[in-house]
This record gives C-alpha cells, sequence and structure tokens, in this order.
C-alpha cells in the first residue's frame, strides 16, 4: 500500500470518528471500501502479517501482541462521543482490528446491535452471520459476518466484554482474499490478547 493511500484512510477515518463515533464508523466503511476498490484496480495488495518481528502493545489494562508490519492508529487513543478510548491496528492494506475501551460495564447486546446496524447499512450484498462466544482467551458476546463487495467478501467480527470496571469492544474487519496474509497477525493478536 502506498503512502498516499495510508494516509487518505488514516484522515478518512479521524474525520469520520470526529462526525460521531459509531456513525463516523459506519462512513468510514463505505469510504475505506471505495479507496479498497481503486488500490485493488492499480494492484495494490497485502502483505503477509510479519508474526517473527511481533511486537507488545499495552493501553489502559488492554495488551496484545500485533505483528510487526501492523500500524497503531492514533497513536494515543481517541476518545469517542460516548466515551470509549478508540485505537485500531491496520495492516498494510486494508485489514483493522479496531479497539473501544470503556470505564464501567456497557450493555452488551446494545453494542453488538449497534455496529450490527452500522455495518448493515453501508454493505452492497446479503448478510450472513455467525455467533461466538470467545476472543482468543476472552469471554462474552460476538458475531461474524460478511457481505459480498463486488468479487470479494468482506468479513468483520465484533466481540463485547462487559466488566464491572472496564469493558471492551472488538472490530475486525478484512477481505476474504486477503485471509491468507492477514489472518495469522489476528490470530496473533486473539491469542495474545489481554484485557482486565
Amino acid at each position: 500500500m502506498n503512502t498516499t493511500s495510508v494516509w487518505v484512510v488514516v484522515i478518512v477515518g479521524i474525520v469520520c470518528l470526529g462526525l460521531g463515533g459509531l456513525g463516523g464508523f459506519g462512513i468510514g466503511l463505505a469510504v475505506s471500501g471505495g479507496i479498497q476498490a481503486i488500490n485493488e484496480e492499480v494492484g495494490v495488495k497485502e502483505e503477509p502479517a510479519d508474526i517473527e518481528g511481533a511486537r507488545e502493545f499495552e493501553h489502559e489494562g488492554l495488551a496484545a501482541m500485533i505483528p510487526g508490519n501492523w500500524i497503531v492508529h492514533p497513536g494515543n487513543a481517541y476518545k469517542t462521543e460516548d466515551g470509549a478510548d478508540y485505537f485500531f491496528f491496520q495492516s498494510d492494506g486494508y485489514t483493522s482490528v479496531e479497539f473501544y475501551l470503556y470505564d464501567g460495564p456497557i450493555d452488551v447486546e446494545e453494542q453488538v446491535e449497534a455496529h450490527r446496524s452500522i455495518v448493515n447499512e453501508y454493505l452492497f450484498g446479503e448478510l450472513s452471520e455467525t455467533t461466538t462466544n470467545s476472543y482468543g482467551g476472552l469471554r462474552g458476546t460476538g458475531i461474524n459476518f460478511g457481505d459480498d463487495y463486488f468479487d470479494n467478501t468482506e468479513l468483520y467480527n465484533v466481540f463485547v466484554v462487559s466488566g464491572n470496571t472496564k469493558s471492551l469492544v472488538v472490530v475486525e474487519n478484512y477481505f476474504e482474499d486477503d485471509s491468507e496474509f492477514v489472518l495469522p497477525g489476528m490470530q496473533l493478536i486473539r491469542d495474545t490478547i489481554q484485557f482486565k
């Protein structure tokens, strides 16, 4: 992915977050999908996740290993309108693992439904959906769903953990055609995530 494309995605994401947390997330999905389609036409592809060069990440009770060639955006967590610390890990392509950290408990079903409806609003095809109760060693509530996007399937995994003092929402987003390159990086995060 060239430097200009990375900065366009980052700037659009930050602007969209500024427009309204989860609403901005939805706008960002639509825009990033369009950027992804354009860059695929000119040959931009994912690079394999650098597992050998993995590094540690820690923020406010959340810790995980991330691939050496993935970037943390923003460098310091951004506060959403609903008070969550927001940041995400991004591959050198279009894969992202987003984190929303809340102080105190959150409504799990409300969070799952909010992310589902935002994604649904910007999808092009029929949604297929499954449920899960784990993300690595964490236990909670999650959904996995996909959308046919041109000739590729865009996949989303939303996972929510509500605790007495801290709560967490994780949103993974990637294209099925990139699975062989990005799933090892996503699995590294899942295998090493710790949340206190």
